[in-house]
């Protein structure tokens, strides 16, 4: 098998042309049921993708007695990231 140089030119530029980057987020809030803080919700945020890629989690929190969370993450992507934050709680 012999491979044309000018193939192994293109692959080997190709592959120092792809370069993902540093992104971060962060949000902060209060959790509440009514007028009840929700004291130990999880807060997860979430990078989401697109098929075959899974989604990244980026960090994980819980609630203060008071329903506050802080988070914040990063992650490499090529691309603009799709940040979301999901609660998982229990209201009533």
């Amino acid at each position: 098998f012999r491979m044309n140089p000018l193939w192994v030119l293109f692959f080997s530029s190709l592959s120092f042309s792809v370069h993902a980057y540093e992104q971060a987020v962060g949000a902060r809030g209060t959790i509440m049921c009514g007028h009840e803080p929700i004291a130990n919700a999880e807060v997860k945020l979430m990078e989401l993708d697109t098929w075959p890629d899974p989604d990244d989690l980026m960090a994980s929190v819980y609630t203060d007695s008071q329903g506050h969370f802080q988070i914040q993450g990063h992650e490499s992507e090529l691309f603009q990231i799709n940040p979301v934050v999901k609660i998982y709680h229990r209201c009533n």
